[in-house]
């Protein structure tokens, strides 16, 4: 009988683990302080030297970087024509391009295959 209760409070608490651990709430990168600064020039020299422990450093941090538009989509900006910036609205895209911007998101990934950072959840601080 012991034993019975001892598995069912288990699996009760492991259940409970579980289901906070794949429905984490949703993460503001507005309101997130930046763990790191960069410029575009900075960041792609990293990336150029060691894109695999680059990766492993920006993986899922919010990061806050600089650098001059060179396109601009309905949710998408690209800086410096490597790094693509996607947003979760659509952008005002009026007098985007050739400007400097600093914009704030999330590192997601990079892809060797065409040397461009990905971020995402930006957010534009200046244009």
């Amino acid at each position: 009988m012991k034993k019975r209760f001892f598995i069912g409070v288990f699996l009760i608490i492991g259940i409970i683990v579980l289901y906070n651990y794949i429905y984490k709430s949703h993460r503001n990168v507005e309101l997130e302080k930046p763990s790191f600064i960069v410029t575009s020039a900075e960041i792609l020299d990293e990336f150029s030297m060691n894109n695999i422990k680059s990766s492993k450093k920006y993986l899922d941090k919010v990061l806050e970087i600089s650098g001059v538009v060179t396109s601009v989509d309905n949710s998408m900006l690209q800086l410096d024509s490597f790094i693509n910036l996607y947003f979760n609205d659509t952008i005002n895209r009026l007098n985007m391009l050739k400007k400097n911007v600093i914009v704030k998101g999330r590192f997601i990934g990079y892809d060797e295959l065409l040397s461009e950072i990905k971020i995402d959840q930006c957010v534009v601080l200046t244009n």
